[in-house]
């Protein structure tokens, strides 16, 4: 079981947003648009930090469209880990 924590987002202005994260546990950053199924991760990805390797923080930027919502999706690395971790997000 991997653990996950869905934050939704939205901007006011169309803008290009820069989320960093930094955690205690290895993580990875997925960005959604609309909406986020753990069943079926895939759909509606827009950008993702990928898994080529483990690492306790991400940087993800991508252009947010006012008026949309998007879902950050903080993700463990391996199964079974948990840890804290913080986000900024910087226009």
């Amino acid at each position: 079981q991997y653990y996950y924590e869905p934050i939704q987002v939205s901007v006011s202005a169309t803008t290009n947003v820069t989320f960093t994260c930094n955690s205690t546990a290895y993580i990875h950053g997925h960005l959604y648009e609309a909406d986020f199924n753990p069943n079926r991760p895939q759909q509606y990805l827009l950008v993702g930090t990928g898994y080529s390797s483990a690492q306790q923080r991400f940087n993800v930027t991508r252009r947010l469209v006012a008026s949309k919502v998007y879902i950050l999706v903080i993700t463990t690395y391996s199964q079974r880990d948990t840890g804290s971790f913080w986000v900024i997000a910087s226009s």
